[in-house]
């Protein structure tokens, strides 16, 4: 069977697969405009790597490691009448996405972007209803970008209005990253750092928390992964900060030093232990090809000692960050360029509004919220402390004329 790679209305390549299940590329038969391929696959002088296209193709599946994923299948399968895989689901959507407007068809199918595509076209909130709730729905319409969001927690999306929201869980036993992922959006609007908006709630017991799509029908992210990999990606001559800072250069991204340095500040504060390179990224135009600038901040959540006992968090250790540049946050936040431009005195009143966040979000575990406060508090005085360091070691201070 032949199908089209699309980046949006343009046609990228062909390609066969084998077999009469699953989806297993064979060969790539004719390629068009390699120009609009997604970024992160091996290309050479015009010859597409079959590995690294498969492992593409992979990434637009719900993940093995998605929270409660074989009980979500489960009740799809109770809800469909049969027996149905992730492979599967993402076929019959055309492995869309809304982080960005690639898509396959058969060839010669005759469908269009502007008939299939979720940013401009309603979708079914069956399989959120399935997966998210876990609640069977007699004759679903499986329809939905839901079937390839990544990530380990379980979300959906929906529509209001005509935006398109995604709404994702948080994990036991303290259910916390929805709400760390809101202080996170408080910390950026203070610092005016550009970042994606999140609203924490509970509902049922359970905490949750809603952003707004920040990709649209004429963008796409790009994953740092992909950036990397680009050009720099083997080359272990240099640490990954420098590797990366470098390609950006080289791929004409806006302002990056600057939102690197955001990022770093705020991952310190947060004491995030899981900003990898598949979590922030830039934005790329798809018609032009052409990179506008960084994404906002997004995806804070595993942060604030989320998922350890509250009678053993330190609130003055430090905490291990393992990646993207470092080992610990106390040597990431030495990479910031330009400390000067944060004023961290507008931050004075974190602690306690990130308090009364929780307190009227009725949040269940009332001890907690005394800690995290306090932690909070903490971490703002050793950024404060770390930065008028790296300030008095002169980084980018502009040297004064004699």
């Amino acid at each position: 069977m032949r199908y089209l790679l699309m980046n949006k209305r343009t046609e990228v390549f062909e390609f066969e697969t084998i077999g009469s299940t699953g989806f297993s590329v064979d060969r790539i038969t004719d390629v068009f405009n390699s120009e609009y391929a997604p970024p992160e696959l091996a290309i050479d002088d015009g010859v597409v790597d079959i590995n690294s296209f498969s492992a593409w193709l992979s990434s637009r599946n719900i993940p093995a490691s998605r929270q409660d994923l074989q009980k979500s299948m489960e009740v799809m399968q109770e809800s469909v009448g049969n027996e149905v895989s992730v492979t599967q689901l993402a076929k019959q959507n055309y492995f869309l996405s809304l982080s960005d407007q690639y898509w396959i068809c058969q060839s010669g199918s005759g469908l269009s972007w502007d008939t299939v595509n979720y940013f401009t076209n309603d979708f079914s909130p069956d399989v959120g209803r399935i997966m998210f709730d876990r609640t069977q729905v007699d004759t679903p319409s499986l329809m939905s970008p839901d079937i390839s969001a990544a990530g380990y927690l379980s979300k959906k999306w929906i529509v209001e209005n005509g935006d398109r929201y995604l709404i994702k869980a948080s994990t036991p036993p303290y259910q916390q990253e929805a709400f760390n992922e809101e202080i996170a959006s408080m910390i950026c609007r203070r610092l005016n750092i550009d970042h994606t908006e999140y609203f924490a709630y509970t509902k049922n017991g359970e905490s949750h928390c809603r952003c707004k799509c920040f990709i649209d029908e004429n963008t796409e992210l790009v994953p740092a992964k992909a950036i990397l990999y680009k050009y720099y990606y083997n080359d272990q001559r240099v640490s990954k900060y420098e590797l990366f800072k470098n390609t950006c250069k080289m791929m004409h991204i806006p302002d990056y030093k600057k939102s690197i340095d955001d990022m770093i500040v705020v991952d310190f504060i947060m004491g995030n232990e899981d900003r990898h390179y598949n979590n922030f990224g830039a934005v790329r135009d798809v018609n032009t090809l052409e990179y506008t600038g960084f994404a906002p901040l997004f995806d804070s959540g595993r942060s604030l000692r989320y998922n350890e006992d509250t009678n053993y968090i330190d609130t003055k250790a430090d905490i291990s960050c393992g990646k993207p540049f470092a080992k610990l946050h106390s040597e990431q936040i030495k990479l910031v360029t330009c400390p000067q431009r944060y004023e961290l005195s507008k931050l004075r009143d974190l602690p306690e509004e990130a308090a009364d966040m929780f307190y009227k979000s009725n949040y269940r575990y009332s001890d907690r919220i005394k800690v995290i406060s306090e932690l909070l508090g903490a971490r703002i005085k050793m950024l404060d402390n770390a930065l008028r360091t790296e300030l008095y070691n002169g980084i980018d201070v502009p040297k004064t004329k004699r």
